[in-house]
């Protein structure tokens, strides 16, 4: 009974890639020699042969493809260039669609690392796309910190497959989390992360009065920045009192 649980373990690794991925970041090479193919990296492989005195060689095809795989051995990065080792072909595990999520996927401790090894551009990895941060219930864009990155973007790394891709922040906000005002969300998940309000009125029962939506400090009309969803807002004050507190005079009620 042991033995089978020990197969079908074994098996399931395999199967879902975990085994040679572990296996390749321990050992270097390893997996391709196991797999009897080496990734084809004309950095790191030689392929000509001595035969009788003469080289001959196999060409290396200059052609590149549009899927990412990993290259293990010496750095950690991902290549796209033609000789994807055998065991990885049949498993879209090791397929990527682009240098960033192989990257992230396969060497996520340094994805900033792996894709400057790689040879690509870390200002440029990422779709810059929004998706909810369910830590901080705020958007940020698929992209990674960089000191050459745009400032006005909010990087959180590159995307999951799992998550869910916006074009907008206000998109991404008012679809991810609904019950948070959206000038809210949208003014903390955006540099210089902080909601000044909306310059609107709300009413305030409890103090018997209406409040401008703003911060606090910048005015005595102001009652604070709303932070909830669904609060209704008016345009001025009068329209506020006369709407909701119409029993209160406007003097009182502002």
């Amino acid at each position: 009974a042991l033995q089978n649980a020990a197969a079908q373990d074994l098996n399931a690794a395999l199967q879902s890639g975990q085994f040679m991925d572990r296996l390749g970041a321990g050992t270097g090479n390893a997996t391709a020699i196991i797999s009897g193919e080496v990734t084809l990296d004309d950095s790191t492989c030689d392929n000509s042969q001595t035969t009788g005195g003469s080289t001959s060689g196999t060409v290396l095809s200059s052609e590149v493809s549009s899927v990412w795989y990993p290259s293990w051995g010496g750095e950690d990065k991902c290549t796209n260039k033609p000789g994807m080792p055998q065991y990885m072909r049949g498993n879209s595990h090791y397929h990527s669609s682009a240098l960033s999520a192989c990257c992230k996927k396969h060497f996520h401790w340094d994805v900033s690392g792996c894709v400057v090894a790689s040879g690509g551009d870390v200002a440029k990895s990422g779709t810059e796309e929004w998706y909810i941060n369910w830590g901080v219930f705020r958007c940020h864009q698929s992209c990674i910190k960089s000191s050459s990155q745009d400032p006005s973007l909010n990087c959180g790394g590159i995307a999951d497959g799992s998550d869910v891709l916006f074009t907008s922040v206000e998109e991404c906000c008012t679809t991810m989390v609904p019950w948070i005002a959206k000038h809210i969300c949208v003014g903390e998940s955006s540099p210089p992360y902080q909601a000044t309000g909306t310059g609107k009125w709300y009413v305030s029962y409890q103090n018997q009065k209406c409040f401008k939506d703003c911060l606090l400090e910048e005015s005595p009309s102001c009652g604070g920045v709303n932070t909830e969803s669904g609060v209704e807002m008016f345009a001025s004050s009068q329209a506020c009192c006369s709407t909701r507190l119409w029993w209160v005079g406007q003097e009182d009620c502002t």
